[in-house]
């Protein structure tokens, strides 16, 4: 049997989305379903308490690839051309292949591999497409707590004297907080910006019968028909597995008003992303 037809047989997912979009809580979900998503995943962190569920192999590889082009690596950018060298496609081509021998389905999740998705095309063409969307405004409000609980958390370690404590309780973490907001609201609405025109950039090219676009919202009511397009229609052997196991209504944060911080020309270009999204959902 050739290589190509070999590789035939695979069958690969890949979960894509913003940061804080449910990428995490879905390849859990279906990880727990039977889903190959890594053999070595990135661990639990603030905003993410059981697991990012990312694979450190994509998650390296996308950091490098970021490095190189004097890019934060986290990947929450609003714009910059990405060029991938040759070294790192090639390492890009051998971890697929790697995969591809390990398991015969399998995907990942990182929400870096939204800026990189002309790539993967281009390498696994038969892969299959979860894409995740989420609300500009809970987005944003839910990389603003992350960011600023990172933050007050190096504080705290910083500061261990009770009085310095009560201080930053009663008086300096309210600043700190619209400061916080001001520094990183734009940025982080420019980012999801730039991940949602990869997103629809990318489902106006066919096969369409190859995407499935799921609403975060809309997950804890209408998962069964995330798992049946992934079972029925694209053949992929998971068991079902209950999602509220894996589900938090905390998830679901009160939003936070950041809108005075950020262009009404950025608002409405987000809006206008996530409705050409929707209109795409099956």
């Amino acid at each position: 049997m050739s290589e190509n037809n070999a590789l035939k047989k695979n069958k690969t997912l890949i979960i894509v989305g913003m940061h804080r979009s449910g990428t995490s809580l879905v390849a859990q979900w279906l990880n727990k379903c039977g889903l190959a998503v890594g053999e070595e995943l990135l661990g639990p962190g603030i905003g993410n308490i059981d697991g990012h569920y990312e694979d450190k192999d994509f998650f390296h590889l996308h950091e490098k690839i970021l490095a190189v082009n004097n890019l934060p690596t986290d990947g929450l950018i609003g714009s910059g051309y990405i060029h991938i060298p040759t070294t790192l496609f090639e390492e890009m081509t051998q971890l697929i292949q790697k995969k591809n021998t390990l398991h015969m389905e399998w995907g990942w999740k990182d929400p870096r591999t939204c800026l990189f998705l002309n790539y993967y095309n281009e390498l696994i063409p038969n892969a299959y497409y979860l894409f995740l969307i989420r609300d500009y405004q809970e987005v944003v409000g839910s990389l603003i707590k992350r960011g600023f609980a990172v933050k007050e958390q190096a504080w705290l370690e910083r500061h261990t004297g009770w009085f310095k404590r009560l201080k930053w309780r009663q008086y300096k973490r309210a600043k700190a907080w619209k400061q916080h907001i001001k520094e990183t609201a734009s940025r982080y609405l420019n980012t999801h910006i730039l991940y949602n025109q990869k997103i629809l950039d990318h489902i106006k090219k066919p096969p369409k019968e190859r995407f499935f676009i799921a609403n975060y919202r809309s997950l804890i009511k209408n998962h069964e028909l995330t798992l049946n397009t992934l079972v029925n229609e694209w053949g992929f052997h998971l068991e079902k597995k209950s999602f509220a196991s894996v589900f938090k209504s905390s998830l679901l944060s009160e939003r936070i008003d950041f809108e005075g911080y950020v262009s009404s020309e950025d608002i409405k270009k987000a809006r206008r992303l996530e409705q050409m999204i929707r209109q795409s959902i099956h």
